[in-house]
């Protein structure tokens, strides 16, 4: 039987079996990994949950145990300050006399010196502290810090498989892209506009830009075969709309950008946040 916390997750059975009989007595630290939009980061909180006990209509960031390190906004990267200031609060006893769970996000965006900084933090933690490294490229963490920890790989569920609302997701984002590739322009803004309302409006609204723009980058190389122009195009506002997330500036501008048609652009003075080099 699965946890409760885990009981409305669609796929991953293994890893939620494997997760329940460790709730009681977690290992030091786990390594998530595996595409993005696969579902790792929403059952790495589960599993917070269920060993801090923290219900799901409260917040996660509210319980005073749980501690989530991911990079600043407009940085690229997790800095060594950022690390310190991690270590130097989980020298402190738990809260709440339970726990200390640390959610590591995008760790592959700790740079060298803060992943060498955990190192010791890892090999030898204290007894009531949990990491959990969420990271769609594992690689590029150091191999001493991956060998200290549980490796999880998740999944992408085969399409056979795949729940009905996952498969009309995948048809939205579908017709999404046709939308931006066929429609005029005051069409194509108006489907973008509502995307960004529906991602923004999401509690981890980052996380959810990335995975609709995994969506429409793995549908763009579906069209390159077909309409290579069109896809190049598009692939570049994905693209631009990628290295948006986190920023002051909404995705939706690169991608708005991208549906401009190119007669219309040749007229127009590129914006100084879509060009390449400024990104």
């Amino acid at each position: 039987m699965l946890h409760p916390f885990f009981s409305d997750i669609i796929g991953h059975e293994t890893i939620l079996r494997v997760l329940t009989h460790q709730t009681e007595h977690p290992a030091h630290g786990y390594l998530f990994h595996g595409p993005d939009g696969v579902g790792k980061r929403m059952v790495a909180e589960r599993f917070v949950r269920a060993i801090l006990d923290q219900p799901q209509e409260l917040p996660l960031r509210a319980h005073p145990d749980f501690i989530l390190l991911t990079r600043e906004e407009g940085t690229k990267e997790i800095s060594i300050k950022q690390t310190r200031e991690l270590i130097e609060r989980i020298s402190l006893t738990s809260a709440r006399g339970g726990k200390q769970m640390v959610l590591i996000e995008r760790a592959d965006q700790l740079n060298e010196e803060s992943a060498n900084a955990l190192l010791k933090s890892v090999e030898e933690p204290p007894p009531s502290l949990v990491y959990l490294f969420v990271t769609e490229c594992p690689e590029r963490l150091p191999a001493t810090l991956r060998s200290r920890l549980v490796s999880i790989r998740f999944e992408r569920m085969p399409s056979k498989r795949m729940p009905p609302q996952e498969k009309n997701a995948m048809e939205n984002f579908s017709s999404l892209c046709a939308t931006l590739i066929e429609s005029p322009l005051g069409v194509s803004c108006a489907a973008l506009e509502k995307l960004s309302q529906s991602c923004e409006a999401q509690e981890e609204s980052e996380q959810a830009w990335r995975e609709a723009l995994q969506s429409l980058m793995r549908l763009c190389m579906e069209l390159f075969a077909t309409n290579p122009q069109k896809a190049i195009s598009l692939g570049q506002g994905l693209t631009h709309a990628w290295q948006l997330i986190g920023t002051s500036l909404s995705p939706r501008l690169a991608l708005e950008w991208a549906s401009v048609p190119s007669s219309i652009k040749k007229n127009i003075s590129l914006p100084s946040f879509l060009d390449c080099s400024y990104l």
